[in-house]
C-alpha cells in the first residue's frame, strides 16, 4: 500500500476531449490566440495554482529546432502561464507530458539567443490533463 507522501508526490494524469472548453476563461484566450499562430495545445500542468499551458511546435518551430535535441523521454514544446502571456514571451522548454516536468531553457543561454535545455526538469507538476 502506498504512504500518503507517495500518493501525493504522483503525478495525477487526466485525460481531456479535445473539444472541452471548461478552462479558465483566461486560458481559453491564451489558447485561441496560439491556435491561430498554428499550435496546437497538447496539455494544462499545474501545481497549486501554478499553471502551465503546453503547446506543440508549429511548422516553423519544427523547421528551426529540428537540430536541437530534448533530454532523454521529453519533446520540445512551447508554454504559457498568465505571467508568460503578460510579458509577451512563448518559451521554448521540453516537457515529459506523463511524468510531468517540464525542463526550461538555460538562462544564460536564452540571453545570447541560443538553446540549451537543462537536463534537470525545472518544474514538476502535481496533474496533468493532457488533451488528446
Amino acid at each position: 500500500m502506498k504512504t500518503f507522501n507517495q500518493f501525493i508526490n504522483e503525478v495525477k494524469v487526466y485525460q481531456d476531449n479535445p473539444g472541452d472548453r471548461s478552462y479558465d476563461p483566461r486560458h481559453l484566450k491564451i489558447i485561441d490566440k496560439k491556435k491561430a499562430l498554428g499550435y496546437e495545445h497538447v496539455a494544462i500542468m499545474g501545481k497549486g495554482s501554478d499553471e502551465r499551458l503546453v503547446f506543440a511546435l508549429n511548422t516553423y518551430d519544427k523547421n528551426l529546432y529540428k537540430m536541437i535535441r530534448p533530454p532523454s523521454g521529453t519533446q520540445l514544446v512551447r508554454y504559457a502561464t498568465l505571467q508568460t502571456e503578460t510579458g509577451g514571451i512563448f518559451p521554448l522548454a521540453a516537457a515529459n507530458l506523463e511524468k510531468g516536468t517540464i525542463h526550461y531553457n538555460d538562462e544564460d543561454a536564452a540571453a545570447e539567443d541560443q538553446i540549451d535545455i537543462e537536463k534537470k526538469a525545472g518544474f514538476k507538476a502535481q496533474w496533468t490533463r493532457l488533451i488528446k
